[in-house]
Order: C-alpha cells, then sequence, then structure tokens
C-alpha cells in the first residue's frame, strides 16, 4: 500500500482542521448559551448604542456596539455581549434593529 503525495494530503489536512476548529468554537457558542440560561437577571442600563458599518467585499456589513452597566450583588459591571457568538459583521438591518431596540438609557 502505497501512501498519497504530501501535496495531495495537506489540503485534506487544512480542511479537517478548519471543520473542527468552527465546530469547537459553534460547540463552545451553544454550551455558552444554554448555560446561561441559569444566570442571575438584574435591570441595567445602555450608556451607548451604535452601528458601525463597514465595506465588505460583498457590500456594507454593519455591527451593532451596545454597552451597558448593570450592578450585582454591590459590584458594578459593564459589558458589551448581546448574544453568544455576536460581534461577527452582519445584514447592517440587522445591526439597526439590534440597536434601534437598545437605545442609550434604556
Amino acid at each position: 500500500m502505497t501512501l498519497p503525495p504530501v501535496d495531495q494530503l495537506i489540503p485534506g489536512l487544512i480542511g479537517v482542521t478548519l471543520c473542527t476548529g468552527g465546530a469547537v468554537w459553534f460547540g463552545r457558542q451553544a454550551w455558552r448559551a444554554v448555560a446561561s440560561r441559569g444566570w442571575p437577571s438584574v435591570p441595567g442600563q445602555i450608556v451607548s448604542s451604535a452601528v458601525f458599518y463597514r465595506r465588505g467585499k460583498n457590500g456594507l456589513n454593519g455591527s451593532a456596539r451596545v454597552e451597558y452597566r448593570y450592578t450585582l450583588d454591590g459590584r458594578y459591571f459593564t459589558g458589551r455581549r448581546l448574544y453568544f457568538g455576536d460581534g461577527i459583521d452582519a445584514n447592517p438591518r440587522v445591526a439597526e434593529q439590534l440597536v434601534a431596540a437598545r437605545p442609550v438609557g434604556g
């Protein structure tokens, strides 16, 4: 039995590595989302809310950037995460809807 040449193995190894990395990332985000169901819920305040636009190779992309603050057990916190897996450039309309639903002061 002979092994295929290295130049035929490398693309396959790269593909397997990328697929595995993607599966691990997705699994981690899903695990965090499920785990967050048991986290405490407290009132907070939106301190900044904006859409950042950038031109990509497929047109205009938009990212929602929302910063909030809250208090839990006497400690002050700030955050920017809207959901697990956020931070990915997306359709500008989606980003605009996320920001519109979270006005400053809200």
